[in-house]
């Protein structure tokens, strides 16, 4: 653990992790994204087009530096596409060296086998790729790029050469639905560690799928969350996670797997050095609490005025179902970032648990009682 040299005011939480966008650029151009990044086709074309216009590497490790004086252990890369960024890997090195733990969300296509040594010998720990699909006709008109699914299976493969062996995750559409149990298939069939399934938010390119009526209703994106425990889970007895709020997973999986957004325990630095709760800053001005290369991330930290909102209100505070929910302490509202960008507000209830309780799916054994 690192050495906390910092004295953190009463009622500010060290930071943990911070969620790093090396890049706000992406070589792919998907539907569903949320934070909608500027398409940049490959690492050469970074070099050339973008150069040093975002954040430079001696400004990162700077930034994490000073945040190791308030508890940071960990780093999450991700984008944008963190891969396009030539020097990333350097900097994965930098952060091993550092003792500072190494967590990558990728879509794939960049892990040729020497990308997959270097997270390899960088020790990186976990790893998601991202695809859609079990073949090249719904993941690339989802991504919109030709070729995205072949890369993006053969970096599974390079990486699990290396014997790292990563999540999966798709994001579920009407477009893809069918296609659950095949794409299962396929991720046992490629070596990955395991299976998640996320479906589609409504926030920024996605507003788009939303209007084409390409988004699935809660009732159904519940009865996939059954069928995965019920049938595909014990019939491939591997790691299969469907990505709904607390209160709606069954009662083992809270307790023995369930996972949540960290909110008071994070920050993200993005790829032109702001400084907010997660990348939704790009999208978001409004969340934008500073910026590395002008202000302190450890001053931010401590009196950036939304984390601060954060802390006295979340949970205390939450509005909606959330306000009544009694995991609410353990959810903290499931995606603040995401609450926000559909209502302009952090403590409304989550848009999933609002649908979820208007139509009788909210288990009234997890409400708190009314007085």
């Amino acid at each position: 653990m690192n050495q906390i040299r910092l004295k953190l005011p009463e009622n500010t939480p060290l930071l943990r992790t911070i969620y790093l966008y090396p890049t706000d650029r992406c070589n792919l151009r998907c539907d569903h994204c949320w934070v909608a990044p500027e398409q940049v086709k490959n690492p050469q074309e970074y070099k050339e087009k973008i150069g040093d216009r975002e954040i430079s590497l001696d400004l990162i490790k700077e930034t994490f530096i000073k945040a190791k004086d308030i508890g940071l252990g960990s780093v999450k890369f991700t984008g944008g596409e963190p891969l396009l960024r030539p020097e990333t890997p350097e900097l994965m090195k930098w952060f091993y060296d550092q003792k500072i733990r190494v967590t990558v969300e990728t879509n794939g296509t960049l892990i040729d086998e020497e990308m997959a040594r270097k997270l390899h010998e960088y020790h990186v720990g976990h790893i998601s790729v991202s695809i859609d699909g079990p073949n090249a006709e719904i993941h690339d008109r989802l991504r919109n790029v030709q070729g995205a699914f072949e890369q993006a299976c053969q970096g599974v493969r390079n990486l699990a050469k290396y014997g790292k062996h990563p999540q999966i995750i798709m994001s579920l559409y009407t477009d893809n639905e069918h296609l659950i149990e095949e794409t299962v298939a396929m991720a046992v069939r490629l070596k990955a560690g395991s299976f998640k399934i996320n479906p589609v938010i409504p926030s920024g390119r996605a507003l788009l799928v939303q209007k084409q009526s390409r988004t699935i209703p809660v009732k159904r994106l519940m009865n996939y969350y059954n069928y995965i425990h019920d049938v595909l889970i014990p019939k491939y007895r591997f790691p299969i996670f469907f990505s709904v709020p607390t209160a709606l997973k069954r009662f083992d999986e809270i307790v023995n797997r369930s996972a949540e957004c960290h909110i008071h325990t994070i920050c993200g630095v993005m790829g032109n050095g702001d400084i907010s709760i997660c990348g939704i800053g790009r999208t978001e001005p409004d969340l934008v609490m500073g910026n590395v290369a002008q202000d302190d991330i450890r001053d931010v930290w401590i009196n950036g005025e939304i984390f601060k909102y954060i802390r006295e209100n979340i949970p205390k505070n939450m509005k909606g179902i959330c306000s009544r929910c009694i995991f609410k302490g353990k959810c903290l509202g499931s995606c603040v970032a995401i609450t926000y960008s559909m209502t302009k507000e952090l403590t409304s209830g989550y848009w999933f648990c609002e649908e979820a309780d208007k139509i009788g799916l909210f288990p009234e054994s997890r409400k708190i009682p009314i007085k």
